[in-house]
Formats: C-alpha cells, structure tokens, sequence
C-alpha cells in the first residue's frame, strides 16, 4: 500500500512538472516578441508556482494519511 501512495504522489508531481513545462511552452509562443529575460523570469515564477503546488498537494496528502 506504501508504494502505491509513493508511486501516486510522483506521478501527481510529475503531471505539475509537465504542466508547468507546456505551460512555459504557451507563453513563449505568445510573448516571444517580448525581452527574453522577461520570458525567462515568467518561466521560473510558472515553475516554481507548479512545484509549490504540487509540494502543498504531497503535504495535504500525507496528512491525510495520518488522521
């Protein structure tokens, strides 16, 4: 059963990643006529964004898990 929550939460991060990765795509597309340090700077606040996410998701997870 442990490994079924461990393999759950990878995969749910790892769907936060991917999202966060076409998510960066879309607006490099959209705003590529714009600086690049400014593209740069809204891929990492999207990356962090979606890693913070899936790090509260994993903690609200695993308290669950406890009560």
């Amino acid at each position: 059963m442990g490994y079924l929550t461990v393999g759950k939460r990878m995969i749910s991060s790892l769907i936060y990643v991917v999202l966060g990765v076409v998510a960066f795509f879309i607006m490099n597309r959209f705003l590529g006529s714009l600086d690049g340090r400014l593209l740069a700077l809204s891929g990492a606040i999207v990356a962090l964004g979606t890693f913070l996410l899936s790090t509260i998701i994993s903690i609200k997870l695993r308290l669950a898990q406890v009560d």
